[in-house]
């Protein structure tokens, strides 16, 4: 009971933001047997100042890290998507925060990740200490699910700017 409680009041805390903003709480400590890690849930539009509120749930929430990870690896946590898109800028910050951090992500069944939450699902990632491995990609979508992309809506020259910066995911070619 007092677990609920505390997860209840955690999910309110990171979702007393603009009323546009996604729902970021903690759905338990453990995803599954097979994954005892926590599983976080991203749910709704991609605006700015999400990977603040990620990264605040995550610091909060996940006491594991690289170090507790055993020799065959895994992720430090799940994060489970469910979102209509947005803030594609966001949404690859949301996607680097989520590499750096070993953090798998799942769209579940009967779920959708459009947009800038297809981007940030594009981050997920584990991690293996196994020679020659490292960071590895980490994510699942469900059968039933669907997961969408599209180009932004911006400009030519801003949408080839923020594909610059982020060349070591999307290499721009002439």
């Amino acid at each position: 009971m007092m677990m609920k409680m505390a997860l209840a009041a955690a999910t309110f805390a990171f979702t007393c933001l603009p009323a546009c903003a996604a729902t970021i709480s903690i759905v338990s400590m453990h995803y599954s047997a097979a994954h005892p890690v926590p599983h976080l849930h991203y749910d709704g539009p991609t605006v700015a100042g999400d990977v603040a509120t990620l990264r605040d749930m995550y610091e909060s929430f996940v006491k594991c890290r690289i170090s507790c990870l055993g020799p065959d690896g895994g992720a430090t946590a799940i994060l489970t998507l469910r979102g209509e898109g947005g803030d594609y800028y966001e949404g690859l910050a949301i996607a680097d925060f989520l590499r750096e951090n070993h953090i798998a992500t799942v769209v579940e069944r009967g779920s959708f990740c459009y947009s800038a939450c297809a981007f940030a699902f594009l981050g997920g990632s584990g991690y293996s200490s196994q020679p020659g491995i490292g960071t590895y990609i980490d994510r699942m979508v469900e059968p039933g699910s669907t997961v969408g992309f599209h180009a932004p809506y911006r400009n030519e020259d801003a949408f080839l700017s923020a594909l610059a910066l982020q060349e070591h995911i999307f290499p721009v070619r002439p």
